[in-house]
Order: C-alpha cells, then structure tokens, then sequence
C-alpha cells in the first residue's frame, strides 16, 4: 500500500496534473527512492491506523471530537496518523509547535526512537497527499487542493533534509511544485 501511495503520487502529479514525462533514469532513480521508502516503512511496527487523520477530518459535534472519513482504515507504521497530523497541509504548524506535540507523543509512547521514522513517514504520507491534490485537480477537475501543493511540498523537503536523504525527490519537488 505505501509504494502504491507513491506510484499513484507519480502518476497523478506528474502525470495528470503536470503532463509532464520524465527522463527513464529520472524516473528510475525516483522509484529507487520510492522503494527505499515503502520497504523501510515495512518494516516498521504496525498498528490500525485511519489513513486520512488530518484536521478536515476532526470534528466536534454536540461538544464530542468525532473523527470522520475512517473508510480507508488499515495497518500501518505506528507513525503514520502523527505525520498526518502534525504535518497536515490545511494548516501551518510552527516548528515549536510541531516540535512540542511531537515530543508529547514520544514521551506518553515511551519510545525515544520515532523521531527518524516519524521523519520518513512524513515523506511518504505528505507525497501521497500531493498525488491525492493532483487526482483531484488534473483527473476530476476540482482545483480546491491546489493552493495546499507547496506547502505540502516543502513539508516533503524539510523532512527529506533531515534525514539526509532522497535528493532525486527533493529536486523534482523543488522545481516543479513552485516551493
């Protein structure tokens, strides 16, 4: 499921809203990356997660939270609905802020050794949303999720600079989403 998110990423990004092909080793060295992604996360511990945790899909009604749209739901890195959240790209999060729910987690999870893969998981989840803003716009028309693509983007890139990794990404983000 995670290397399907980032192929449907390429295809609806550069394909459908870009129409846009790229070089064969271009492509081939972003799915190494991709592969490197989807087989690290694989690895990972695996909890039941929603898939779509965001803060369009949190709502309070009669004074209860309820969280909506959970028809996705399945097992995932134990890190996935964290990166949703605190890098949602309907909403600007302060690194503190960031930061500060970030380290909340790690201390009630007691496990002080998230930080690289909540790092990772950003990459992957955020990527998967951009292909989501994509479908959205070059396959069903509907450019609402257009003005979230750079923010989102750039969430991709700075988790990519912390790890240190997937420079093939990072260029091809960089130049064509307008970050």
């Amino acid at each position: 499921k995670l290397h399907w998110e980032l192929d449907f990423f390429y295809k609806h990004f550069f394909g459908s809203l870009l129409k846009r092909a790229l070089p064969e080793k271009t492509q081939q060295k972003l799915y190494q990356e991709f592969h490197e992604i989807a087989l690290e996360l694989s690895t990972r511990p695996r909890v039941l997660c929603h898939r779509d945790y965001h803060s369009r899909n949190l709502m309070v009604y009669q004074g209860k939270q309820n969280i909506i749209d959970h028809q996705d739901s399945r097992l995932g890195p134990r890190t996935y609905e964290l990166a949703s959240l605190l890098r949602d790209p309907y909403v600007e999060l302060s690194q503190n802020q960031v930061s500060t729910l970030y380290d909340y987690y790690v201390q009630t999870s007691k496990n002080e050794e998230l930080c690289e893969e909540f790092e990772l998981m950003t990459v992957q989840r955020v990527v998967k949303a951009i292909g989501t803003y994509s479908y959205q716009a070059g396959v069903l028309a509907n450019n609402t999720y257009l003005p979230y693509i750079p923010r989102a983007a750039r969430s991709v890139l700075e988790a990519a600079h912390r790890l240190r990794r997937f420079p093939f990404l990072c260029e091809l983000l960089a130049e064509q989403a307008q970050v």
